[in-house]
């Protein structure tokens, strides 16, 4: 089975710099990213009938450094490069499927990593949530730009969640592609807890 070079986030751990880390320990090679091409929700069950839901960030890179290297004792066993027209040939996921049906020439640039990040080990019980916001353009020149936004619930897609925060307010959306992703940590040690938020931000249009 072939997939792109990815993997799950450690707790607290910036978007970028896990796809930065995947990358490097997958295939050996050193990276920057230049845009997010978008965010992707999969649904699928394991043999076991545990059902999963994977929020996929896609970004787009350029190799900076480094030689392609199969990842040792990890959860890949080869890397390679393969011609788009061949993965017709092979078998492929569907995060594959669905990362080859986006714009790859596109997308946002990538910010620059705010450095935000869980450091040092906790006694504090961590608690993740994944928030998605959509941002409205200004009406005129003397407004700002507002947004609004709701914690993803489970089963939901964060462009949904979205689209419910602003009905909430009685206005109607519609969400374009995901422009950015930031990530921060919060220790509540009155509550016993240490809070990772995961948020995606959208540019919506009025209806």
């Amino acid at each position: 089975m072939w997939y792109l070079p990815g993997g799950g986030l450690d707790f607290g751990e910036h978007p970028q710099v896990g796809a930065l880390r995947e990358l490097r320990e997958e295939t050996g090679y050193i990276g920057e990213l230049d845009a997010l091409l978008g965010v992707e929700v999969l649904r699928l069950a394991d043999p076991d009938g545990i059902a999963w839901e994977l929020v996929w960030i896609i970004y787009r890179a350029r190799v900076t450094g480094g030689k392609l290297t199969p990842e040792a004792d990890g959860s890949t066993d080869f890397a390679a490069w393969v011609n788009p027209e061949r993965l017709t040939t092979v078998n492929t996921g569907q995060l594959v499927e669905r990362a080859l049906a986006l714009p790859l020439h596109g997308g946002s640039p990538v910010p620059p990593y705010d450095g935000l990040a869980a450091t040092g080990r906790s006694e504090l019980r961590g608690v993740t949530r994944l928030v998605a916001s959509g941002t409205a353009a200004a009406t005129d020149e003397s407004a700002r730009r507002v947004a609004h936004g709701s914690t993803v619930r489970p089963g939901e897609d964060p462009a949904a969640a979205v689209v419910r925060a602003w009905a909430a307010l009685g206005t109607d959306v519609t969400v374009g592609p995901a422009r950015c992703v930031t990530s921060d940590i919060v220790d509540d040690p009155a509550a016993g807890v240490r809070r990772w938020t995961v948020r995606v931000l959208y540019d919506v249009d009025i209806s």
